[in-house]
């Protein structure tokens, strides 16, 4: 059984390094290659080039922000989610659980493309409704501005986050805190060094990935941060390949490495902080429940924060997009859209071969890429558990 096992581990770790490290390998050495390929002779010209172009430290800087921005906000979002969801008694929280996940199957670019016909500053349903309603000369929000990039990557990572940090939330013993409490400290001292503590490795990994996530994110970046002149690192490398009648992957392998070595340095950070997460186990019986906490006053309030929380994750991005497909133009809901609602464009893309052959492709590289996906990682996460070796630290 146990040679099985091992050879279960080398294989995987054959599989994975192939998948991962190829890649890997061709952005390091086009990155040090003269020519436009990976196989030139050595230069370090590549790396004068990219980190020395002025628009560099610009898209680094927005870079930074965006990812941590929209990591902080999924991260806060879920922990606050995840709280009333698994020790207080707001209602429906059967229904707010479903709800916290549902982003996850929207495409983020349809979820992108939702909120710039919501927010956008020349036709965005919600600017129009609030310039005819306050007679305002501009539109009050912006959606392709950096911090509307962070709004909507961050509802976006939410999903992910959440079903990180809930789990833990729920089996949380709360015993724990009452005996902080037993022994004289205060609200705070036990969430700093009672609640967190255990509830650390989850809040890290919710925001680490999160991080990692939206440095590889292109729909929102693409949709919001494009039109409005915002790059990030990823938008910038696709400037940079996709334009030109020669592109230079030498200099995009070059501004990739960086991305890469953020990637590296988080890896490190997270198993570092969290090296020690085991101290902080808590053990408990077959039966054991999280005890509910009493929201009282704060109860209905509460329920209608997140009430509304839900209405703009969910609804609205569906709704408008529903609406939109429906009316010849970007018009703000009203008895003359309404009246001018056709399936005019429905009928179009469901006759268009192209569009069928696009939905075709998608569902089967959709299901094709989600079996392959769930199948690798079971075998991968068994064995990351199951055998505790050197041989599957590597493979984690």
């Amino acid at each position: 059984m146990v040679q099985a096992r091992s050879k279960l581990t080398y294989l995987l770790i054959l599989i994975v390094g192939s998948l991962t490290l190829c890649p890997v390998v061709m952005l390091v050495l086009g990155s040090f290659s003269k020519g436009l390929t990976a196989f030139g002779s050595f230069t370090l010209d590549k790396y004068v080039q990219a980190y020395t172009d002025p628009a560099f430290f610009e898209v680094i800087a927005n870079t930074i922000v965006f990812v941590l921005g929209s990591s902080t906000l999924a991260t806060g979002l879920a922990l606050f989610l995840a709280y009333l969801n698994n020790r207080t008694d707001i209602p429906l929280k059967f229904l707010f659980q479903i709800i916290s996940i549902i982003p996850m199957m929207i495409p983020h670019l349809l979820f992108s493309v939702s909120w710039a016909l919501l927010l956008n500053p020349s036709n965005g349903i919600i600017n129009l409704m609030l310039k005819q309603a306050f007679s305002l000369d501009s539109a009050p929000f912006n959606i392709y501005s950096l911090s509307g990039m962070i709004l909507v990557e961050g509802l976006l990572d939410l999903p992910i986050a959440y079903l990180i940090i809930a789990p833990a939330m729920g089996s949380f013993d709360v015993t724990l805190e009452e005996s902080s409490r037993v022994f004289g400290a205060g609200t705070w001292l036990t969430l700093r060094r009672v609640t967190l503590p255990v509830l650390r490795p989850a809040i890290l990994a919710a925001f680490i990935l999160g991080v990692v996530r939206s440095l590889a994110s292109f729909a929102v970046p693409s949709v919001l941060g494009m039109p409005g002149r915002v790059y990030v690192l990823a938008t910038y490398l696709y400037e940079m390949i996709a334009k030109g009648f020669a592109p230079d992957y030498g200099k995009a392998a070059a501004v990739g490495m960086s991305v890469l070595a953020a990637s590296v340095i988080l890896i490190i950070v997270y198993r570092a902080l969290t090296s020690e997460s085991e101290q902080f186990v808590t053990i408990s019986s077959r039966g054991f429940r999280p005890a509910v906490v009493e929201l009282k006053k704060a109860r209905m309030p509460l329920f209608l924060i997140v009430g509304l929380l839900s209405m703009i994750l969910i609804v609205l991005p569906v709704a408008v997009l529903f609406y939109t497909s429906l009316v010849p133009y970007s018009m703000v809901p009203s008895a003359r859209a309404f009246s001018l609602m056709s399936w005019k464009h429905w009928i179009e893309v469901l006759e268009d071969p192209i569009s069928l052959l696009s939905l075709k492709n998608s569902l089967l590289l959709g299901v094709a890429g989600a079996t392959l996906g769930v199948l690798l990682s079971i075998f991968v996460a068994y064995v990351i558990v199951k055998v505790r070796s050197t041989a599957s630290g590597i493979l984690e």
